[in-house]
């Protein structure tokens, strides 16, 4: 989806958002810096700028599921069905195993890429993140339509290993043992 962030009393365009690119003419689109990212996350939560559908802004990008080629979900349905126990607390979810191990989670910064019980060997897997971070996957994510939330994989006992020696081989992630 292309949204428009809006000056609420102006009713002015501030900027066009299409996925990791931005816009100021909805013409010319630029990726997303890190810099650029904390701009945009002040004028997402300021009450003078307000996020509108740009539905004259065409938006060719394929899903992330298309791009994928894998089963994705939210993080609550993913947890579900690799068996975990979910508890929403307003925007927040905590993850349990029904066998009562404790989880241990792989995170980038304060975000989780791999949750896993290390005795059911089964878990969820942030595809999103694990794209960017871990594969180097490159300029050609921006033309994916990735939904922020359908973005988490199941992991079994097959793709296990795989996907834990990827992620443990990467600098960036940090390991959490949630008890």
């Amino acid at each position: 989806m292309v949204y428009k962030i809006v000056n609420s009393y102006t009713d002015e365009t501030v900027l066009y958002v299409k996925g990791l690119e931005i816009s100021t003419d909805g013409i010319t689109w630029t990726i997303l810096t890190s810099e650029q990212s904390k701009i945009m996350d002040i004028l997402e939560t300021s009450p003078i700028y307000v996020q509108r559908d740009a539905p004259e802004i065409p938006d060719t990008r394929v899903s992330f599921k298309e791009y994928s080629q894998a089963d994705v979900y939210s993080a609550q349905e993913a947890a579900e069905k690799a068996g975990f126990d979910c508890i929403n607390v307003g925007d927040e979810f905590t993850f349990s195993c029904k066998c009562q191990s404790p989880l241990n989670i792989l995170k980038y910064e304060d975000l989780a890429i791999f949750m896993y019980c290390p005795v059911c060997k089964s878990g969820i897997v942030n595809l999103f993140l694990l794209y960017i971070l871990i594969e180097q996957y490159g300029t050609e994510i921006k033309d994916v339509d990735f939904d922020d939330v359908i973005i988490w994989s199941l992991v079994t006992e097959d793709n296990y290993e795989a996907i834990l020696t990827k992620i443990l081989n990467s600098p960036a992630v940090t390991i959490e043992t949630n008890i």
